[in-house]
């Protein structure tokens, strides 16, 4: 897929105007030696957000618009838990990030520098862009 072969840091835009758009960019709040893992790596996961967090019809007909950060941790059995959304601008583009994050596949915890699993936060820049 074209789309997919930039560069981790990079924003791609989807054929679909309807759908957010999350960077190749995920952004660890703590040193560990090993990130966690999401299932089939860091493309995987923002092509996974991609297809399930919704842009808000209402949000479109507004013509509302504008990046939020979605942080959240991987706890030490994979789940991600304590979902944070900052600069939500509608109810509703947080439900929609909610409603995706319900359904988030297991992760592959991290690790420590002692190679110990532990909890990490994660941090994903989310831009809804019309």
């Amino acid at each position: 897929d074209p789309e997919m072969s930039r560069g981790l840091g990079d924003v791609y835009k989807r054929q679909d105007k309807n759908q957010p758009i999350a960077r190749e960019k995920i952004i660890p709040t703590e040193v560990v030696s090993q990130l966690p893992e999401f299932p089939g790596g860091a493309r995987s996961f923002m092509k996974w957000l991609n297809e399930h967090i919704a842009y808000p019809h209402q949000c479109i007909k507004r013509q509302q618009q504008g990046e939020v950060m979605l942080s959240f941790i991987v706890d030490t059995d994979g789940y991600a838990t304590d979902l944070k959304v900052e600069n939500a601008f509608d109810v509703e583009v947080y439900r929609a990030i909610l409603n995706a994050f319900k359904r988030m596949p297991k992760w592959k915890p991290g690790t420590d520098e002692l190679g110990r699993i532990t909890p990490v936060k994660i941090s994903v820049p989310v831009k809804f862009q019309l």
